[in-house]
């Protein structure tokens, strides 16, 4: 299985107490879905899209008005709605009762979504020249006042920390992250302090600003984006860990949906970086990861961050 490991490695079997099985996952209380744009008459013809919250989607409506003028083109349908959950497993749930035709699932809410929702991964943020799919890194943050500089110093001083994740499926948040500190021996719900989810990474941000957190998994653009936006003083913050590379985020489908219509999805993803800058642009700036366009993807990319959660006994 390849790794997503950067940094030290050790020879600790990957092992979680933490149980976070994709049923325990799918079966949390918060799966309505925040409808971001106005509601639609009978008989129009509308394309639902959800977007997991792994950044502040409070801009979600008017942000994506570009995305949204753009896929109407592009696909032919009358209306296209962009919608957020209050939590990851809110978005899977949203496919799996069909009240969204696709969605922009982060790594491992696309696997748990493949599995509970039969969503179909057909694009993510690529390079251009080699139609290869390209990725991002997740952090792990620590304050400098804790004095600690090193993984090794984490595990010395975990009793003395309050560690901050972002959902349980999220992927840079959540899954890469704990599958390291497990995998050096450090079991993030027994040896820290205390440990919370808080919602989204520019949330584990301001956990971190605030000190209610000493360290956190953060994925590094919105890392970037918190010390661009002075959410983050890099004089008092900085990274212990990053990752390997992780996949960008796939753009998934409903596997019911009409096979046309997935085609041009599809067809409209791969062309918007040439036809529409501004709408890409809307949703890159939005969800946070820096693509420069998208390329095809399917399931298979994302095998091993399959493996990664079965072997965590998170799948």
């Amino acid at each position: 299985m390849r790794s997503l490991y950067g940094g030290k490695r050790h020879k600790h079997a990957l092992r979680t107490k933490h149980g976070l099985l994709a049923t325990s996952l799918l079966s949390m209380a918060a799966l309505a879905l925040i409808f971001l744009t106005s509601g639609c008459s009978d008989g129009q013809k509308v394309f639902r899209i959800g977007i997991v919250p792994g950044m502040d989607m409070t801009a979600l409506q008017e942000n994506s008005k570009p995305m949204v003028e753009y896929l109407k083109r592009e696909l032919g349908v009358e209306e296209v709605e962009f919608s957020t959950a209050t939590d990851y497993t809110g978005v899977i749930e949203a496919m799996a009762n069909k009240h969204i035709d696709a969605a922009l699932f982060g790594p491992f809410s696309y696997v748990l979504a493949h599995k509970r929702a039969n969503a179909e991964a057909i694009a993510a943020g690529g390079d251009k020249e080699t139609g290869k799919l390209t990725g991002y890194y997740s952090t792990i943050v620590v304050l400098k006042e804790t004095g600690i500089t090193s993984i090794d110093d984490l595990k010395a001083k975990a009793k003395e920390i309050d560690f901050a994740f972002v959902d349980p499926a999220s992927t840079s948040g959540n899954l890469v992250p704990r599958g390291y500190l497990t995998s050096v021996g450090i079991d993030p719900d027994k040896d820290f302090r205390n440990t919370i989810f808080a919602g989204g990474h520019d949330a584990v941000a301001a956990a971190l600003a605030s000190g209610k957190v000493q360290a956190g998994a953060i994925f590094l653009p919105g890392y970037e984006k918190a010390v661009q936006g002075g959410v983050l003083d890099p004089e008092k913050v900085q990274i212990i860990w990053k990752s390997s590379e992780i996949p960008h985020s796939p753009w998934s489908v409903r596997s019911d949906v009409d096979e046309g219509l997935k085609k041009k999805l599809q067809q409209a993803l791969l062309e918007v970086a040439e036809k529409d800058p501004e709408a890409m642009k809307s949703i890159v700036d939005t969800f946070g990861e820096k693509e420069e366009c998208w390329v095809k993807a399917t399931d298979s990319d994302y095998q091993y961050i399959r493996d990664l959660a079965e072997s965590q006994g998170m799948l």
